[in-house]
């Protein structure tokens, strides 16, 4: 895996902004990607035991997940028709 340090610094702000919004983040870690994350610091970031063998591993996990919840819709994200004025 080749990624730099601004990718590194960039995954160490999303980890941290969704840490902030109570996101938990999970991940299907094969050595290599654990080798990455543990070079840049970044394993202490994701909790250990949400890291899994593999991605259906990691899916199950979810699914079986009592904190798992639905998204609420963005209601910034909704937009008003422009009549134009017209009424």
């Amino acid at each position: 895996m080749d990624v730099d340090t601004t990718g590194a610094g960039a995954l160490r702000q999303a980890l941290a902004m969704l840490k902030k919004q109570n996101i938990t983040v999970a991940s299907a870690a094969p050595t290599v990607l654990r080798s990455w994350l543990d070079r840049y610091h970044l394993t202490q970031l994701i909790a250990p035991d949400r890291f899994y063998p593999t991605n259906r591993h990691a899916a199950q996990a979810y699914r079986q997940s009592p904190e798992r919840t639905t998204a609420e819709p963005d209601s910034s994200a909704v937009h008003k028709r422009d009549d134009g004025g017209n009424k």
